[in-house]
């Protein structure tokens, strides 16, 4: 390093490689940068822990103690459960699923600083003057290296978003520019302030023009209630029978929340209780289902949902252009996985009936309809419309002026 940059050099180690990688060991060097300060970011479910049997045991457990004579809701039962209590069963699921995770952690670095101090004593040894069963523990914490340095590369390509790849591969350096390009592509690190146009390059700077912009961006506007009327006095009336209004608003089933939550896509972003779709699937066989299903069932019926569905954690993703421009930022809501399992159901339902209030030219956002047919057909037109005006010039005689 040039002596003017030592200042910068805040953490040095030497760790051993997997044998599969290298046979060198690695040297991380840490470095302080100019950066802004970063929060802690919100708590989100590691799904890795989801695969062990003592997690879904603990689970289990929790959710028949709850509602035991002891518990904390034993005064009611998992149909009976209001919005507030619901909420505060999530809670407490979400800090078993923390505690639980942080204690696997403090274990897997225990063990890993016992591997790497135990390979580094073998290895100072001669290999001639090696005894067998030092070879063969020096063998057996290689492979354990081995083991736990897959896992971390299977969380890695998890978070850098890679759909595709070879079963065992250790691309470590791909998965590792994926996800600091990601990463790079999320973050502020300066912007131009949406009213003053003065540049913001602290955190608090960056935060407060962000949150102006948005409040502006997203502070409705005063519609005088006779222009809304006006807007809505064509809308058709009776569209819906009585049979399929009924069907619309019936009990919601075990069975719809279970097609649902089976249906989900894994390895999305979860809303900020850090519960994701796969917890559901994990468990479906469990109360939790049934607790969810009384829960959408309660909403429906009194058309009041938990708070918890109430509040989203919005992110900011870069579209195109100058990244120091707010406009070219755009908002995403990360919404509970529980509240979309709930939107989901209903959506599933209007989709029986909604042909028939929309209509046939309508191709967006109707199931079995594709918005690229409209497209397709206004091509196919404008195709027949010059056919034809070729055709009608090939027929119309040419008059010529005669002298």
């Amino acid at each position: 390093m040039d002596h003017d940059s030592h200042h910068l050099l805040n953490h040095l180690k030497v760790t051993p490689s997997p044998p599969s990688l290298t046979d060198h060991s690695i040297l991380t060097i840490s470095l302080e940068t100019g950066a802004p300060d970063h929060g802690p970011g919100w708590w989100k479910l590691n799904t890795n822990i989801l695969a062990s049997p003592t997690f879904q045991r603990n689970i289990r457990d929790f959710l028949e103690f709850c509602f035991n004579p002891e518990g904390p809701f034993g005064h009611t039962t998992p149909k009976l459960l209001d919005h507030d209590e619901y909420d505060s069963l999530k809670y407490m699921l979400r800090k078993l699923c923390m505690d639980y995770s942080a204690k696997q952690q403090r274990k897997k670095k225990k063990h890993l600083l016992y591997i790497n101090s135990e390979i580094n004593r073998i290895s100072e040894i001669i290999p001639t003057a090696r005894t067998s069963p030092q070879q063969q523990l020096l063998q057996s914490l290689l492979t354990e290296l081995d083991k736990i340095e897959l896992e971390r590369l299977e969380g890695q390509a998890i978070r850098s978003r890679i759909l595709w790849r070879e079963q065992g591969e250790k691309s470590t350096a791909y998965f590792f520019r994926t996800l600091k390009s990601r990463q790079a592509k999320a973050q502020m690190t300066s912007i131009d302030h949406p009213h003053t146009g003065v540049s913001c390059d602290t955190t608090t700077e960056i935060l407060e023009a962000t949150t102006t912009f948005y409040k502006d961006l997203f502070t409705p506007s005063d519609i005088p209630i006779t222009e809304t009327r006006s807007f809505l006095q064509h809308t058709p009336a009776n569209v819906f029978s009585e049979e399929e209004k009924q069907e619309c608003i019936r009990p919601i089933l075990r069975d719809e929340i279970l097609d649902v939550v089976n249906s989900s896509p894994n390895q999305k972003a979860p809303g900020n209780d850090g519960i994701p779709f796969e917890f559901y699937k994990t468990f479906q066989n469990s109360i939790l289902i049934d607790i969810l299903t009384s829960q959408c069932n309660q909403t429906l019926k009194k058309a009041h949902i938990p708070e918890s569905w109430n509040s989203t954690n919005t992110v900011l993703i870069h579209k195109k252009n100058c990244r120091r421009d707010l406009r070219n930022w755009r908002p995403i809501a990360l919404v509970n996985a529980d509240s979309k399992i709930f939107s989901k159901v209903l959506s599933n339902r209007i989709q029986q009936t909604i042909s028939l209030c929309i209509d046939q030219y309508q191709t967006g956002f109707v199931r079995g309809r594709y918005i690229a047919d409209n497209a397709a057909a206004a091509l196919l037109l404008m195709e027949h419309a010059e056919r034809t005006q070729k055709k009608k010039k090939k027929r119309t005689p040419t008059l010529h002026a005669s002298s």
